[in-house]
């Protein structure tokens, strides 16, 4: 029963170190997606319940971005069959197969948050109030397009 307890234990502790970069793999293949963290969620579930088929001292990565992967696929069908803008399949088999940013430099937080500021300095006025609201403000995005003259709604397929 001890050896039980202690791969559980394991399990749950590499499960908490892969955190980050199974949301990063997840938010990369379904971005904007309005329940993005119930999927995270979904997916640690599904994780869990399978833990008792991984096998300690494998690549514990590969196999929990495995089953991410084929749950996202799953939501990415869904998601197509209603309005939601989604990548085309080999793109997100591309980006899949590429993995989160973070294991590719120990700066990778920092060097994504300068290039995101580079980036959004290169937006005019408008548009920089406009992520602004969207990512920092609690104003409803429809009510704020409204107040500038600007759709609130989804890009057009």
């Amino acid at each position: 029963m001890h050896a039980d307890n202690e791969k559980t234990r394991q399990f749950a502790m590499l499960l908490t170190e892969h955190q980050g970069a199974l949301r990063s793999f997840v938010v990369g293949l379904i971005p904007g997606h309005p329940n993005v963290l119930d999927l995270l969620q979904d997916i640690n579930l599904i994780i869990w319940q399978k833990k008792d088929r991984f096998e300690l001292g494998t690549n514990f990565r590969a196999w929990v971005f495995t089953i991410a992967r084929h749950r996202i696929m799953n939501e990415r069908k869904k998601l197509r069959r209603g309005d939601w803008l989604v990548f085309d399949d080999d793109v997100a088999s591309a980006l899949a197969r590429e993995g989160p940013v973070e294991d590719q430099s120990p700066g990778w937080v920092e060097d994504r948050h300068q290039a995101l500021e580079r980036c959004i300095a290169k937006l005019r006025a408008k548009d920089r109030d406009l992520l602004e609201v969207r990512y920092t403000s609690k104003v409803e995005m429809e009510r704020f397009a409204a107040e500038v003259g600007r759709s609130g709604g989804r890009a057009p397929r």
